[in-house]
């Protein structure tokens, strides 16, 4: 991770969200209603933050959405990929 800073627990936990919701393919896109969905215990307005920090360590992408749309999807990056095999191997 290029960042000095190591992920929470709960960053963690919605960064394996998103790898296992799009098959860690960075070509694959998920829904944020399917993230909060499966983020059980964590209130929605919660998860979007997890999912803004997520993207501004460029561990996640935000594809473009239609205009008029009140969803957002996500796609992770090989740096999040990269990420959590580094975690993996701790």
């Amino acid at each position: 991770m290029n960042s000095q800073q190591s992920l929470t627990k709960e960053l963690r936990d919605i960064l394996n969200i998103v790898a296992d919701l799009s098959y860690n393919d960075i070509n694959s896109g998920v829904f944020d209603h399917r993230i909060i969905a499966k983020a059980n215990n964590i209130p929605q307005d919660e998860v979007r933050n997890y999912l803004d920090q997520l993207k501004s360590r460029g561990l996640i992408r935000e594809d473009i959405q239609p205009t008029g749309t009140s969803f957002r999807l996500y796609m992770i990056t090989a740096e999040g990929i990269q990420e959590l095999e580094d975690q993996d191997q701790k």
